[in-house]
């Protein structure tokens, strides 16, 4: 038998949970039953809170509500339309309906139904205590500054641009290295004459890179080299012999504060749920129990 958990609500969840898209959103919801005439005294609130009768069973607003958070809408009851408004509830009360259908049919013995919900509600108050430690431990802009003055130090990387003439052969290579000599004000020229390679015929153009997109070979040699040189020796790589020539080299623009904030905000975030955990941890006596401990 295999039931499907309905999606958590906080961001922080701990266990992934699968979520059915159909009618079946939800598989379990507590519901308060009643006469469907409440007493004169609570007659005003509890037709306020009130979103159906089925037989003599009443299913409350606070229900709807919560199908709302479980499905993600943002929008409230209030700001609702009629027509969307009455589709959740023909929604809860289908729930409802197969809840009802399951307990009488004694699902709600079978012990793998009763893991499910009872792992339900741990999941769901793992969530609200981490919702609500987040509340009090907010992220501030130094440690979101200092997080990113930290990224971009490790992101400063230089691109490099060049030009090079792919040959099949050492003795190639030198013989094209020998007419550079003479005049290598050409590079682009010989390149299209030359080159093996499919950057032949915008004359050996490499654009703009990093030296991680290259070969190691290719780019231990573009990064010992000088803007304007060429290689004065072939470079071997797995495509064949190389003559490179290094036009211009610069350092790499790195993304805005604001476009790594949100980025930022969650590393913090997940790092402060980490040590949270692990401090819950650490006031425990916690023994897992292996195969090999209990044998």
């Amino acid at each position: 038998m295999t039931n499907s958990l309905p999606k958590l609500r906080s961001k922080f969840s701990i266990v992934a949970v699968l979520v059915f898209t159909g009618t079946v959103a939800i598989v379990s919801f507590a519901l308060q039953g009643g006469d469907v005439t409440p007493s004169k005294a609570e007659k005003p609130r509890a037709i306020a809170r009130t979103t159906a009768y089925i037989d003599k069973q009443t299913i409350k607003t606070d229900l709807l509500e919560a199908l709302l958070r479980q499905q993600g809408q943002e929008t409230s009851i209030d700001e609702m339309n009629s027509v969307t408004l009455n589709n959740m509830v023909d929604k809860l009360i289908d729930i409802w309906l197969l809840s009802q259908a399951a307990e009488a049919g004694g699902l709600d013995e079978e012990t793998d139904l009763q893991n499910d919900i009872a792992l339900r509600r741990i999941i769901l108050m793992a969530n609200a205590q981490l919702d609500q430690y987040m509340e009090h431990v907010p992220v501030t802009e130094a440690q979101l500054q200092k997080a990113y003055d930290q990224q971009i130090q490790s992101m400063k990387v230089t691109e490099y641009k060049a030009r090079h003439i792919l040959l099949k052969s050492k003795e190639d290579a030198e013989k094209v290295i020998s007419e550079l000599k003479e005049d290598s004000s050409n590079f682009s020229q010989t390149a299209e004459q030359y080159s093996t390679g499919p950057s032949a015929k915008s004359g050996g153009d490499l654009g703009w890179f990093g030296l991680d997109r290259m070969v190691p070979e290719f780019s231990k040699a573009v990064s010992e080299m000088e803007v304007g040189h060429y290689s004065e020796h072939p470079v071997k790589t797995a495509y064949g012999w190389h003559v490179i020539l290094l036009e211009d080299q610069r350092e790499m623009k790195p993304p805005t504060f604001e476009t790594m904030r949100p980025q930022l905000l969650n590393q913090i975030q997940q790092r402060q749920v980490n040590e949270y955990i692990q401090s819950l941890r650490d006031l425990r006596d916690i023994r897992v129990i292996t195969p090999e401990s209990s044998s």
